[in-house]
């Protein structure tokens, strides 16, 4: 049917994007913002379908929402505007530079909320995929229970590379059921080599989840060497590749250097299901 797929506030709720499972854009998505009996309007952003060929599969599916995620506000502590007991913090994905603050905040009370527009439900708030979300709690803690299919196709993530050789942060995350080892990430596709321990480039930065704070910095600093190997800040022996980076509900900054490009470009980190 016309606009089955297209979002709208009172006949489909849902926001679909189409995930690519098979060529050379494997594992990217895009959202879809219209569709007809037999065609599919997607929003490339700055990408574009360069090497996307017919017989190329993709699967449409429904972004994970406020609403779908923390439904009736599961998982959270309601809140008021002046007391807020749980906030979801948005990660900011579009500023230039390192040490970004997140740039959206949300809370709970009898729906979600947005404390600049109070007027309005944002239930239907998109998460973006890959990209994680801050849970900031003010005293009571809070477990979440996710439902949902468990993802096993190959996921690919945009990596921000800034212009010039300044750096730049870009939250990530990886949406597998299962842990995910440094050597096993596939990173190396976009985590270049490092000179030396002085002269760090690119770095993959780790929060300490057992931190009981706000505003935390990351505690823990990745990079490779200058023989490929994976290294942690501090400890220029030891081969961190078995470091299980990436886990369930978790989210990391990879902080980009620029190549020395006279503007910013886009890398795109792949990696295929660890279980197949």
């Amino acid at each position: 049917n016309t606009d089955q797929f297209k979002f709208n506030a009172t006949t489909q709720p849902e926001h679909y994007y189409a995930l690519f499972l098979t060529g050379t854009h494997a594992g990217r998505q895009f959202d879809v913002t219209a569709n007809g009996a037999n065609t599919l309007t997607i929003d490339l952003g700055s990408d574009n379908l360069a090497g996307v060929v017919a017989g190329d599969r993709i699967k449409l599916l429904p972004h994970w929402t406020l609403d779908a995620a923390f439904p009736e506000g599961s998982g959270v502590t309601p809140s008021t505007f002046f007391q807020k007991q749980t906030e979801l913090l948005v990660q900011d994905t579009s500023t230039s530079g390192i040490n970004l603050a997140p740039v959206k905040s949300f809370y709970f009370d009898s729906d979600w909320k947005d404390p600049g527009n109070l007027t309005a439900d944002s239930g239907s708030i998109v998460l973006p995929t890959h990209r994680p979300l801050l849970v900031r709690n003010q005293s009571n803690a809070t477990s979440a229970v996710f439902v949902g299919v468990v993802p096993s196709d190959t996921q690919s993530v945009p990596i921000r590379v800034p212009a010039g050789t300044s750096k730049q942060d870009n939250f990530v995350s990886l949406n597998r059921p299962v842990p995910v080892k440094l050597r096993d990430s596939g990173l190396e596709s976009v985590v270049s080599v490092s000179p030396s321990f002085v002269t760090i480039t690119d770095e993959v930065l780790v929060y300490d989840e057992t931190q009981i704070a706000i505003n935390k910095s990351p505690r823990f600093t990745y990079y490779r060497d200058n023989t490929g190997t994976w290294r942690a800040f501090g400890d220029f022996v030891t081969d961190a590749g078995d470091v299980e980076v990436f886990t369930p509900g978790t989210g990391v900054i990879i902080r980009k250097q620029g190549t020395g490009g006279a503007t910013e470009t886009t890398v795109y980190w792949t990696h295929a299901d660890p279980i197949q």
